[in-house]
């Protein structure tokens, strides 16, 4: 008889204890901040630039490559492209939006 009233409280502390788990893993999820960054490459006068949304609104618009004096344009879609996921990814780890000729050359942007 002792025995199983302590296995019914260890299945009854069990049961709580799975269901306070899952109410902490829904609420956790509810929660968590949505991703809204995204990126579109567009075509610019002898060249190609980019923008960083966050849903529908612009935040970051780039018609020329940053970092470097003047105002050129990336020489590729593909280039333009590559710069626009490195500036989302690091708005993603929340680190600053900001290039350096160092990054550019790493992304071999520019020479």
């Amino acid at each position: 008889m002792k025995n199983m009233k302590n296995t019914t409280k260890f299945v009854r502390l069990l049961l709580i204890v799975s269901s306070f788990s899952i109410v902490i893993f829904i609420f956790l999820k509810a929660v968590q901040p949505k991703d809204c960054l995204s990126y579109t490459v567009y075509e610019v006068k002898d060249g190609w630039g980019y923008d960083i949304q966050c849903e529908d609104e612009t935040i970051i618009h780039q018609p020329f490559i940053p970092a470097v004096m003047g105002f050129n344009t990336f020489k590729s879609k593909a280039k333009a492209r590559k710069t626009a996921k490195f500036v989302l990814e690091r708005l993603r780890q929340k680190g600053t939006p900001q290039l350096t000729v160092a990054d550019l050359k790493d992304l071999n942007v520019i020479e």
